[in-house]
């Protein structure tokens, strides 16, 4: 219903009172601050305003309130003695009972609110993580720290994530996670709890992964993570990038895949984290324009010729990751240009990979890995899916949903495009190099135009 209809009249609604909830961010939301209210006054003034579609109460104070409303909370200490009034239609004579399925569908969405994208204050995180004390990890816009948080009557172990302000697109950072964020849910997903907007203190909590990032698993010295363990993690991920392309709404573009950001739960479940860096679509939109985003090395070439992308960015960096998690290495080996090794073919995977499977003959690069050569032909497969993930043409390259078709076997992988061009792949693969130093690129280019 319109509330601002010519046929609409405040008599058409009724308002619903619910005790220690709120709706924050008051700069957006309010469209009024009455002072020396109670609750009767601050009911007629919901009621009676067609723009208005809630109201908090507070130390005698009426905030009206108009949609959408992005988060709430309700039943925590911050919120005590707060009363929300939430403006419903009026229920039909006929149907005039406490269990009304607008009543209904609002409370359950209220708490839903709630329960998704809690606001804690500076203090209160401040104490859960003891001063800040236990740094996780420092990533590109803050640091990480270890907390502890009463949360529904139970303390929850949570990361907190404190937003650094030198650099103007940190406020714009904390915005896009937590409208992004706090609407997204998938098991594949890190999940955004709370999060804190105080006065020049932005910080999002989020859910604790006991076992840290996936790049720490797949790089550590020592034995490699088991094959079924690997298998687990490329689907877990491409699942997890499926609910963003086609199951949010509207669409998700992650922008930086990496082993960096995908972090493991105490079962080891692979979840997407940092959505930093997130591109929103909008809706019946199927490409935006945008500044490069992402990391060196999982960069797709389309974002270096300033060209509009498309979802088919993170698959390109899903196929580099994919490539990563297979051989438990990183996408370049920097240790071979620090003791003098760099002339080896393997130090950019991608392109030792491209070479032996151009050649018919991945198994001499998986001999020494024993689980691999027991299941060579899935290994093939999966290989030759990074492969098309990597093709240089996103029109070309494959949407996740078909990888995960292809990865599970329930359709034909093919021959990748790459097999068929002399040169695009070096060109492409030129992009890493550029951490390795200039004379290397330099050579490159060298014999690229000897041939």
């Amino acid at each position: 219903m319109d509330l601002c209809a010519a046929n609409s009249s405040a008599s058409d609604f009724t308002v619903e009172e619910i005790q220690d909830a709120d709706i924050p961010n008051d700069n957006f939301f309010d469209l009024q601050q009455i002072d020396s209210s109670d609750l009767d006054s601050c009911k007629k003034e919901v009621i009676n305003d067609c723009f208005c579609m809630a109201g908090i109460l507070f130390n005698s104070v009426c905030y009206k309130k108009r949609t959408p409303f992005i988060t709430a909370r309700i039943s925590i200490p911050v919120t005590s003695n707060y009363v929300a009034l939430i403006k419903v239609t009026q229920p039909h004579k006929d149907d005039e009972n406490d269990d009304s399925p607008s009543r209904v569908i609002l409370l359950i969405a209220l708490s839903a609110c709630s329960l998704l994208a809690v606001v804690f204050s500076f203090q209160e995180l401040r104490e859960a993580t003891n001063g800040f004390s236990n740094m996780l990890g420092h990533g590109a816009f803050g640091a990480v720290f270890s907390g502890v948080l009463i949360l529904e009557g139970e303390q929850v172990e949570v990361a907190v994530k404190q937003l650094e302000q030198e650099e103007e697109k940190g406020d714009k950072e904390f915005v896009n996670e937590v409208q992004v964020i706090g609407m997204t849910h998938h098991k594949n997903l890190v999940r955004l709890l709370g999060f804190c907007n105080e006065h020049n203190h932005r910080l999002l909590v989020y859910e604790m992964m006991r076992n840290g990032a996936l790049s720490n698993f797949l790089f550590r010295e020592g034995d490699k993570p088991s094959w079924e363990h690997r298998l687990k993690f490329v689907l877990e991920i491409a699942k997890g990038l499926l609910y963003l392309h086609e199951e949010c709404d509207p669409q998700i573009i992650h922008c930086d895949i990496k082993p960096q950001n995908v972090l493991l739960d105490s079962n080891y479940t692979a979840k997407i984290a940092d959505f930093g860096l997130a591109k929103l679509l909008v809706k019946d939109r199927t490409r935006t324009s945008t500044i490069v985003r992402g990391t060196m090395g999982y960069l797709a070439p389309e974002w270096l010729k300033n060209a509009p992308v498309t979802a088919k960015v993170d698959v390109y960096s899903f196929g580099v990751m994919l490539l990563e998690i297979l051989f438990c290495r990183r996408h370049i080996e920097l240790h071979q240009i620090e003791d003098g090794t760099e002339g080896r073919d393997d130090m950019i995977l991608i392109d030792w990979v491209l070479y032996w499977a151009k050649e018919g003959n991945l198994r001499v690069i998986v001999s020494d890995d024993e689980e691999i050569v027991n299941d060579f032909n899935r290994f093939e497969r999966m290989a030759m899916v990074g492969l098309w993930c990597l093709c240089p043409n996103p029109t070309i390259r494959p949407s996740i949903r078909k990888v995960i078709q292809m990865l599970e076997g329930n359709t034909e992988v093919g021959v990748p495009p790459q097999f068929y061009g002399k040169y695009c792949n070096q060109f492409l693969y030129l992009i890493p190099r550029l951490m390795c130093n200039l004379l290397d690129v330099v050579s490159l280019i060298i014999n690229l135009n000897s041939n």
